[in-house]
């Protein structure tokens, strides 16, 4: 298990620091999808519900689904991040998704992607992937 938080400390050097810098290339938001997403909460998961010996992988659906809402939450709030540094990313050199794509489709890709996120929510509670309480909850509005 401690190979996991290894990995993910892994990641965020990749992310940022030299050589590689993959934050300046675009790649920061699946980089933390991956990172604080399905890596993390099953990483989580198993630490607290394991023993020392596993001869399987209990994963379900709901903790898959419910790390792809974590990692695409977190990626989501990543890319609105960009907003404000925009003319700054550009001076530098950083290729984040706003100076590729321009705010304007910025802000498009960020409509789509609440949507997005509500409609997963939806198809997870009526696939039974998570309880049903997560489609009717007002928290979750």
């Amino acid at each position: 298990m401690r190979n996991k938080g290894f990995h993910i400390r892994s990641i965020s050097s990749l992310l940022q620091c030299p050589p590689f810098r993959l934050s300046y290339q675009g790649l920061g938001e699946p980089l933390c999808f991956a990172a604080f997403g399905p890596f993390a909460c099953t990483a989580f998961y198993l630490l607290q519900g394991s023993t020392s010996q596993m001869n399987y992988l209990p994963l379900s659906g709901t903790i898959l689904s419910a790390s792809i809402l974590v990692g695409f939450t977190t990626s989501l709030i990543l890319f609105c991040s960009h907003f404000h540094q925009v003319e700054e990313d550009k001076a530098v050199g950083k290729m984040s998704p706003l100076v590729r794509l321009g705010t304007e489709r910025g802000l498009s890709v960020v409509k789509v992607a609440v949507i997005a996120h509500y409609f997963l929510l939806f198809a997870f509670g009526l696939i039974k992937a998570l309880p049903f309480i997560y489609i009717v909850s007002p928290a979750n509005w």
